[in-house]
């Protein structure tokens, strides 16, 4: 199943945790699709609150699935993301002044694109990937097992 979400309000950071979730940067139109097993897809919530996009399962929801949950996500930009509990994210055309990025317990990230600051952080288990990034400058932290590819 594959079903497109509305996202009416704007956006400058992005919280996901347990999906796999790819974005794609530097488009004109808003676009969020979620394709998985139909009983999953219910359960994912896509919100904007205080220009958050929140993307995850529904609070006190549980599934297991067969297929591949993704979903799709595109946008002009992003200047911050928040990766966690084993969320694996995909970031592409990055273009902007500047960008922070974080991962935690046993998320994955990777990054491309260009931006004049980086900030990447990677804690219990969490992993940055952002070897694809052109930056003018760039900060890095990482503890409990987190590890970060510049």
């Amino acid at each position: 199943m594959e079903q497109e979400r509305s996202l009416e309000k704007e956006f400058s950071r992005v919280e996901t945790s347990v999906v796999a979730l790819r974005i794609f940067l530097g488009e004109s139109k808003v676009s969020c699709t979620v394709k998985g097993e139909p009983h999953v897809v219910e359960d994912i919530e896509t919100t904007v609150e205080g220009g958050v996009l929140s993307i995850a399962p529904r609070s006190g929801s549980s599934f297991s699935t067969n297929e591949p949950l993704e979903v799709r996500l595109c946008c002009p930009g992003i200047s911050d993301l928040s990766v966690s509990s084993a969320g694996r994210v995909q970031v592409s055309g990055l273009d902007g002044e500047s960008f922070q990025v974080e991962a935690t317990s046993a998320a994955r990230v990777t990054v491309s694109g260009k931006t004049g600051s980086l900030k990447a952080r990677a804690e219990s288990a969490g992993s940055v990937d952002v070897t694809g990034v052109q930056t003018r400058s760039i900060s890095t932290q990482a503890a409990s097992g987190g590890r970060i590819l510049s």
